[in-house]
């Protein structure tokens, strides 16, 4: 059964796309907010989306470039709903990654019609599960945070290379990429040349490293093979962090907080860098909203703990300084006043 996020601030046209399609077996998620949409989709991956273009708040081209972003939501297909006066917002959206649209008013037959194109035309792009695949259980268990390990049927990966490593890696992380874009993250300081010679050598490295299917190839864009079923810890720790944060729920954040480790250890490409800078500001924020829930019951010391942890994340949050101050104030600790100024006491 086909999973559908339909979205749309519109209840009556909504209602009547999730009708039309659970008649015709879809399973269908509607969502009136376009920011609730994207929250679910963080962590549910649908096999299809269709959107309104025109909404409050986030309209349905942003929402388009949000998901582009996210590596499990790259390849989505995504539909959408327009009015003719917005022709040009079409335009913009099928630059930035939409697959089709529907204008409006549109016929149930015409909605499903558009659905199942999108459905088969993405199955004929992704191709055949290669038999070897077919053969085995699909799953690799990936971790990034800390050392590197990806376990596959079983058994640890033993890479050729650290650029292998670090291309399977990039790929999981982006969804899709050209060699252009691999190699400006990988070999910035190489000429043009010689950053495609090293990308196809890297390339054959991991697939030798795995196995020759690992990596599709459409449209001059490379992706990790779609059928396998990734564990992944990050994709993990980013869902649990969200779920966390919004319900302000200290058992899971106390949880989450444990599974940090900074992106792909001693691996020092700048992508790699962004990528560990995004991931210390979700733990930061976990740590902040932890600390305050641990405050509010009392439990002070373990509060300051978790403060100056974040503070030495991010020294120059003053936020996070005075949080810690104020915690400190109340356990009548004289390092209050090294807070108020500042200044870490735990640096030797």
């Amino acid at each position: 059964m086909a999973r559908v996020v339909a979205i749309d601030d519109d209840a009556s046209i909504l209602r009547l796309v999730q009708l039309v399609l659970e008649r015709e077996g879809y399973a269908v998620k509607p969502f009136l907010s376009p920011l609730e949409a994207l929250e679910h989709l963080k962590i549910e991956v649908p096999d299809v989306i269709v959107c309104d273009m025109r909404m409050p708040g986030l309209s349905g081209l942003e929402l388009l470039t949000e998901i582009r972003k996210t590596p499990e939501l790259a390849r989505v297909p995504f539909l959408f709903l327009s009015s003719y006066a917005e022709k040009a917002d079409i335009r913009a959206g099928m630059m930035f990654g939409a697959d089709d649209y529907l204008g409006k008013p549109f016929s149930p037959k015409e909605l499903v019609a558009a659905i199942k194109v999108r459905l088969e035309r993405h199955k004929e792009l992704r191709g055949p599960v290669p038999t070897e695949l077919a053969a085995v259980k699909q799953g690799l268990q990936v971790r990034a945070m800390g050392a590197p390990q990806v376990v596959w049927q079983g058994s640890p990966v033993v890479w050729t290379s650290r650029k292998a490593t670090e291309l399977f890696f990039y790929l999981l992380e982006k969804g899709a990429a050209s060699s252009w874009e691999v190699a400006e993250a990988l070999w910035p300081d190489k000429d043009e040349e010689r950053a495609s010679s090293l990308f196809h050598t890297t390339l054959h490295r991991l697939r030798k490293s795995l196995f020759s299917e690992v990596v599709d190839s459409a449209n001059r864009r490379y992706s990790l093979q779609y059928s396998l079923d990734v564990q992944y810890d990050v994709r993990d720790f980013r869902a649990r962090s969200s779920t966390a944060l919004q319900n302000r729920d200290l058992n899971l954040l106390e949880q989450n907080i444990q599974l940090f480790g900074p992106f792909l250890n001693d691996y020092d490409s700048d992508w790699c860098s962004e990528l560990s800078s995004a991931l210390c500001h979700i733990q930061v924020n976990q740590l902040e909203c932890a600390a305050s829930l641990m405050q509010a019951q009392g439990r002070l010391r373990e509060s300051q703990n978790l403060l100056e942890k974040a503070v030495q994340f991010d020294p120059l949050a003053d936020p996070l300084w005075r949080l810690l101050e104020g915690v400190l104030m109340q356990l009548g600790d004289p390092r209050a006043q090294a807070a108020a100024r500042r200044q870490p006491w735990w640096v030797n």
